[in-house]
């Protein structure tokens, strides 16, 4: 599917696009064609008006301009230029980033763009461009794979960010470097967690600021990455995060020696220690907090936790920003009492280069795996996820089933004991393998990748991390979850497990098997929307008793019967999604763009 992409204009010279499209489908009738982009209705009359007499109209499809050109590129085979004149195309470059093969007029900088001239033709000559798709379509498919894996590669190595700013700083090279700006984190721990990794990734790669990380609690898995990467690191050794008078005097003596120019805390227990480090201080810096979980209902949180929850709705106005990484979990805190005004949101971000698709299919014939990743608490609900997996394998046998994360192990018996129960002789294909370090190998070795947490989930890190590695996903409809999938509302399913049966005709919280763009949302919350949560309410209770194991296993066995190409279609959807809207170095502009509209006091 060769696509072209631009505004509907002379310059573009789609006509010598679509008589190159005409005579290519000669040999090779099963070409297909895309022209992207809105232009004066004038123009597009014409060129629709040609391709109707070249006969394209089965073969060509015309799309308005779009802002997710993700999707776009998504669905292309091949991107051509056949622009009469052109400086540096933005078009090629995101194509090749992409990892698409390119064809372009030899214009402007499109040659210097794509490496050489052999995929390059002289302006207006519609013979010529057709005689390169050609070659292009008679390519194998590695062949052609092989093209696109170069070209993203020389945009990587020549084009990125990065190297902008590497020839940027060269250039100033003799221009003097001002003092970088100090900022103190201070979290509740630096354990394994989605919120203690998104700290991590922040602070080594924030390097225009010099940072120094404090933890509440004493250890955690990210001390020794942060201090190999040159970061400062300290530790409160509070218990259980119960202040104590020793570490009160080491957070006022620390604040005072280091000076921060900014204070971020992290997760709720780190956003009070904060404020109290602001007036250990005894200046008056920035204080920025980072809430890290939804909050559907406080009678789910540990008492301490909870007391702290509320204490900060009170103390919000002495924040300077309060940011989320949840759209969901800053509408609840709000109707907690957070201060609104202050709100700033800023989702998780993603190495794609750290989580990516494998090289490589696994061999034919290898078993088809499904994978379940966090550590074990109640939030995750493994055991509703243990149940619908009994429901799998018992329509597709060879399916197994891999368990990953702290707590998640032989050593469970909670655990073991859930999985005997559900799977009698079969928990075989049941593999708990605790707590690993090699996840985004593991995550991309999976053919689906499931989340059945029941509550707590702001913005879910497994989720994001499996789509940006290509696998599909089934998820529960928590926090942010269908915003990162990408689904849009799923009224019809609602009103489909109302009609069916399948739950009370009143009850609010069931919204099963609805699609997304990159997998399947099984339920909505056990507790409810944003719009229907009251953080200050008790438990609910019903007269059933819901289970989400059907629906989950459901929409598993939905994915996992597609042949193995949709599969791999829908993964793939997935990580572009993560590369347009949630990539790690979008995240990082962010942080840094409101890092620059506070007053930093040195």
């Amino acid at each position: 599917r060769f696509g072209l992409i631009g505004r509907l204009r002379p310059a573009k010279d789609h006509a010598a696009f679509l008589r190159a499209a005409a005579e290519a489908r000669r040999s090779h009738p099963q070409a297909r064609f895309v022209c992207v982009g809105g232009g004066t209705d004038t123009y597009a009359e014409r060129m629709r008006a040609l391709s109707a007499e070249l006969g394209l109209e089965d073969c060509l499809e015309w799309l308005p301009a779009t802002g997710d050109m993700a999707a776009v590129y998504g669905g292309l085979g091949a991107v051509v230029s056949a622009s009469e004149h052109e400086g540096f195309s933005n078009v090629l470059a995101e194509a090749m980033a992409h990892g698409l093969p390119c064809i372009a007029s030899a214009v402007g900088d499109s040659a210097f763009l794509l490496g050489d001239g052999e995929w390059t033709f002289t302006a207006r000559d519609a013979p010529a461009l057709a005689a390169k798709m050609r070659v292009l379509m008679d390519l194998d498919s590695e062949s052609r794979a092989a093209l696109g894996a170069r070209l993203r590669e020389r945009v990587r190595a020549e084009f990125s960010v990065e190297r902008l700013v590497e020839r940027t700083e060269t250039l100033l090279g003799g221009a003097p470097v001002a003092e970088k700006s100090r900022i103190l984190w201070i979290t509740t721990g630096l354990g394994t967690g989605g919120a203690e990794m998104m700290l991590t990734q922040l602070v080594t790669r924030l390097d225009d600021h010099s940072h120094t990380v404090l933890s509440l609690t004493a250890g955690g898995k990210h001390v020794e990455t942060l201090r190999a990467a040159g970061i400062e690191v300290h530790s409160l050794d509070m218990p259980a995060g119960r202040p104590t008078a020793g570490a009160l005097l080491q957070l006022a003596a620390l604040v005072r020696a280091r000076r921060p120019a900014l204070i971020m805390g992290w997760m709720y227990h780190g956003c009070l220690a904060a404020l109290m480090a602001r007036s250990l201080g005894g200046r008056r810096v920035p204080v920025v907090w980072n809430i890290r979980q939804s909050l559907y209902d406080l009678a789910l949180e540990k008492r301490g936790s909870a007391l702290v929850i509320r204490l900060l709705a009170k103390l919000s106005a002495l924040a300077d920003v309060i940011t989320y990484n949840s759209e969901t979990s800053a509408r609840q805190h709000e109707a907690l009492g957070y201060e609104e005004a202050k709100t700033r949101l800023i989702p998780n971000g993603f190495d794609l280069e750290k989580w990516r698709p494998l090289p490589r299919p696994r061999a034919a014939g290898s078993k088809l795996r499904v994978g379940r990743f966090g550590r074990y608490t109640a939030m995750k609900d493994y055991p509703a996820f243990v149940e619908a997996a009994a429901l799998v394998a018992r329509q597709m046998p060879d399916v197994e089933f891999l368990l990953a994360g702290p707590g998640v192990d032989a050593g469970n018996a909670e655990l073991v004991e859930c999985v005997t129960r559900h799977f009698g002789a079969a928990a075989g294909a049941v593999r708990l393998l605790g707590e690993r370090h090699d996840l985004p190998e593991l995550t991309a070795s999976l053919d689906l990748a499931v989340s059945s947490s029941a509550f707590g989930e702001g913005f879910p890190n497994v989720i994001g991390e499996a789509m940006a590695c290509g696998v599909p996903v089934v998820a529960t409809d928590i926090g942010d979850t269908r915003w990162v999938m990408g689904g849009a509302a799923a009224v019809g399913a609602l009103a489909k497990a109302r009609e069916t049966g399948h739950a009370h005709e009143t009850d609010p919280r069931i919204l099963a098997n609805a699609p997304t763009e990159t997998g399947v949302l099984s339920s909505l919350d056990t507790r409810g929307n944003a719009s229907q949560c009251n953080p200050n309410s008790e438990p609910q209770t019903s007269n059933f008793e819901f289970r989400i194991s059907p629906f989950l296993a459901a929409s598993m066995l939905r994915i996992l019967s597609l042949p193995e190409a949709e599969r791999r279609a829908l993964g793939l959807a997935g990580r572009a999604r993560i590369e347009a809207h949630f990539s790690l170095d979008s995240v990082l502009r962010q942080y840094e763009e409101l890092f620059s509209t506070l007053t930093f006091h040195d």
